[in-house]
């Protein structure tokens, strides 16, 4: 009894195992957010390693408002360069693959969109957040418009509509991109993605799955990409660049004593340099944000009673509201995220106007300013109206209006040239 059980559980670890080596998997990555440099590391990379690995099947699960263009050009790269099959899900329900997430979909061997979904809007439009017009319009439109048909061709699909998609930002929801040929498949759920991918007929297709997939394992960021995903956010940028301004308008206000927050500020300002190159920043939000940071630091020099430092606020809090170019990636900077913010700047500019106020104010009560309205004691006299007073310790030469006498206490008018006026 005790070998039979024994034998029966060696074919059972056994079955297990061949089921497991027989079994097909795929890879799958997750990208919610912009297409940016960060995002593009993490599906190429990847990628790559799915074709070393002998993966069976690359899914790119794809949420995604847009992103730059340069980014989008070596992700589309990266798939026709694969020689496994790619395949692009947008999921879930709600999500789309706009702009630049469309010229990624139409690059993949396969895609599957699921019920509630959408996909198009890919019209190009200028890093400075403007719909580029005459000749600049035309080679934009027509270059990305050639990608969105090369693409469509490779893979046998609607090649008017694809270029439609860029020259005239029209976007289909799942069922009607499925019947005008610009995707292969519609899930009500991802449920259902599997099955689906297994019954694709891939000899159709320039790529093929030989057995059918079985697992799905997910791949997660690095901390790198994760890094750098996650600083292209445009209210990240606006929050290092606000708080860079912040830490060097703190070193710059306590006289560059500190040290700390102007290293700070440094290097706050070039993750948010960084942060930048990643996002279609618009030029006229940029400037404005710069010269408010401008307008800040000059109030510490120039006396504006306070209208340089609410005029630097406002147009930091103006610039930062247009600093990202909201129409290419559907989002923007978010206000709830700009009031604290501003609330922070507000703080440290009144907190250094009042300590630079009250340091004024100290410096007035020092040298001959000080000395008016003290009292003094007559030590010496030359004649009855001159001679010397001490005063806080000091010797001064004085003349009075009216005679004074040896001893006598008297009170500081003013200082001349080379004496104090007093008066008894």
């Amino acid at each position: 009894m005790i070998l039979s059980r024994f034998h029966f559980l060696t074919y059972l670890l056994t079955l297990c195992f061949n089921l497991n080596a027989f079994a097909e998997k795929a890879w799958q990555l997750d990208l919610k957010g912009t297409i940016n440099p960060g995002s593009a590391d993490y599906i190429i990379s990847n990628l790559k390693l799915a074709n070393q690995s002998q993966v069976s099947a690359y899914i790119l699960r794809l949420n995604t408002p847009g992103g730059l263009l340069s980014s989008t050009r070596d992700i589309v790269q990266a798939f026709n360069e694969s020689n496994i099959p790619v395949i692009v899900v947008i999921a879930p329900g709600g999500a789309s693959a706009t702009s630049a997430g469309a010229l990624v979909s139409l690059a993949a061997d396969v895609v599957i969109m699921v019920t509630g979904t959408n996909i198009g809007a890919a019209h190009p439009v200028m890093p400075g957040g403007e719909n580029p017009k005459g000749p600049v319009n035309d080679k934009a439109v027509q270059d990305t418009a050639a990608m969105a048909r090369a693409q469509a061709l490779k893979h046998g699909r609607n090649v008017e509509l694809a270029e439609k998609i860029v020259s005239e930002s029209l976007s289909f929801t799942a069922e009607e991109a499925l019947r005008k040929n610009l995707i292969d498949a519609v899930i009500p759920d991802e449920g259902k993605l599997i099955e689906t991918i297994n019954q694709i007929k891939w000899d159709k297709k320039n790529k093929k799955i030989e057995k059918p997939i079985v697992h799905i394992n997910p791949v997660e960021m690095t901390l790198k990409q994760k890094f750098l995903n996650g600083i292209a956010d445009p209210n990240i940028s606006v929050m290092l660049l606000s708080l860079a301004g912040l830490a060097i308008y703190t070193e710059i206000s306590s006289g560059f004593t500190l040290v700390a927050p102007g290293i700070l500020g440094l290097i706050l300002f070039i993750l948010g340099a960084v942060s930048l190159q990643m996002l279609p920043i618009n030029v006229g939000g940029l400037s404005l944000l710069l010269l408010g940071l401008a307008m800040l630091i000059l109030e510490l020099f120039v006396t504006s009673y306070g209208l340089l430092a609410i005029g630097g606020l406002a147009s930091i809090f103006v610039g930062s509201l247009f600093l990202v170019d909201s129409f290419q990636l559907s989002e923007g900077v978010s206000a709830n995220m700009l009031g604290p913010i501003f609330l922070a700047m507000i703080l440290v500019v009144a907190f250094f106007g009042w300590v630079i106020y009250r340091d004024s104010r100290k410096k007035a009560s020092f040298g001959m300013e000080a000395l008016q309205g003290c009292q003094a004691k007559v030590l010496s006299l030359d004649t009855d109206t001159s001679g010397t007073i001490e005063i806080n310790g000091e010797i001064w030469n004085f003349r009075s209006t009216v005679p004074v006498q040896k001893g006598q206490k008297v009170t500081v008018l003013r200082f001349e040239k080379d004496h104090l006026e007093v008066i008894p």
